[in-house]
């Protein structure tokens, strides 16, 4: 699969260094997600509970990714934002089966702080709806309603069924996510 992903992230941008925030709540899935698309053959991702913050850089050709991923702790991305690290793009990550409430109120209150910073305010959203290959899980335009996404004017978004686990639908978002960071520049 990763072989896939930088074909991918090599013939739809080029020459670019980009950062991406990967976040979301607490054990929601993102190491898996960094895991399953195995952007850098020197770095191997650990598949457990991340704590604090974890930057990679991997580089693809003449591709230069920095991806940060936050651990699933909210003061984290208050910290991270203040480091001066220009955001292109945040990867939030929603464990969909966790049909909680709270956590969807949880979820809504720390992907808008985010959302509303001002390093972070134009940044491209794709958000992950992981854990899809459970039986009982909300479905993207619940999500999408609930977390309330229209309502960043300025950003790009897209929401996209996924399962870390088994890789399904992580190709469709990184491929969203490669054109929409396309049409920016080029805008």
């Amino acid at each position: 699969m990763g072989s896939q992903f930088s074909r991918i992230f090599n013939s739809l941008v080029s020459n670019k260094k980009i950062n991406i925030l990967l976040t979301g709540p607490y054990q929601a899935g993102k190491s898996t997600i960094l895991s399953q698309i195995n952007l850098s053959e020197i770095t191997e991702f650990k598949s457990q509970p991340s704590f604090g913050y974890d930057f990679q850089t991997m580089q693809y050709k003449n591709i230069k990714f920095t991806v940060c991923d936050t651990g699933g702790q909210s003061d984290m991305h208050q910290f991270l934002i203040t480091q001066n690290l220009q955001i292109d793009a945040i990867i939030f990550v929603v464990d969909s089966a966790d049909i909680d409430p709270e956590f969807v109120c949880e979820a809504k209150t720390d992907l808008k702080a985010l959302m509303l910073n001002d390093r972070t305010k134009n940044a491209t959203l794709l958000l992950f709806a992981n854990k899809q290959d459970r039986l009982k899980t909300m479905t993207v335009s619940f999500l999408t309603e609930k977390l309330e996404l229209g309502s960043f004017n300025n950003n790009q978004f897209h929401v996209q069924a996924c399962s870390a686990k088994t890789g399904q639908g992580l190709e469709q978002g990184f491929l969203w996510l490669c054109n929409a960071i396309q049409m920016k520049n080029i805008m």
